[in-house]
């Protein structure tokens, strides 16, 4: 997937969780509403190569680059994630939005710290962060990170 190169078709929900329609690959929907609550404050949007421009005046914050992850069952490797490009952009609010398996706890994980990809770079300031020690990595979470996940 490229840099922005998502399809969010849908994000409401009168329960102000997130929901997203079924789709074959990871999504990524921007920008969401500032100070307002919930999901169901969320616009419907398209995230496409057009959008791209909209937030290039902000530096880029944190950036996955061709980030690549697979897990080991048995004998099988099961691919998570290939080639994921990603750029944030200061002040910019992101959800990762996709089916079931589809690789969004993983890139998360990745992206957060809290494991390392086996292929590609993390940035945090144009710094890469991927390449870090596990405590390395922890200082840095606990300073620079929040985040909010599925099941809290």
């Amino acid at each position: 997937m490229s840099n922005q190169q998502a399809d969010v078709d849908h994000l409401t929900s009168s329960t102000g969780q997130l929901e997203s329609r079924p789709a074959a690959q990871l999504q990524v929907c921007e920008d969401l509403p500032a100070g307002q609550h919930g999901a169901a404050a969320a616009h419907r949007r398209r995230a496409t190569a057009a959008d791209k421009n909209r937030s290039t005046h902000r530096p880029v914050q944190l950036a996955a680059r061709k980030i690549g992850k697979s897990y080991t069952k048995g004998q099988n490797v099961i691919p998570v994630l290939r080639g994921v490009d990603l750029d944030i952009h200061q002040g910019e609010f992101v959800a990762i939005v996709g089916q079931s398996g589809s690789g969004k706890s993983t890139l998360i994980h990745l992206l957060g710290t809290l494991d390392q990809p086996a292929e590609g770079q993390i940035l945090l300031d144009n710094q890469r962060i991927d390449n870090l020690s596990t405590w390395q990595r922890d200082v840095l979470r606990n300073e620079y990170f929040g985040m909010i996940f599925q099941f809290y």
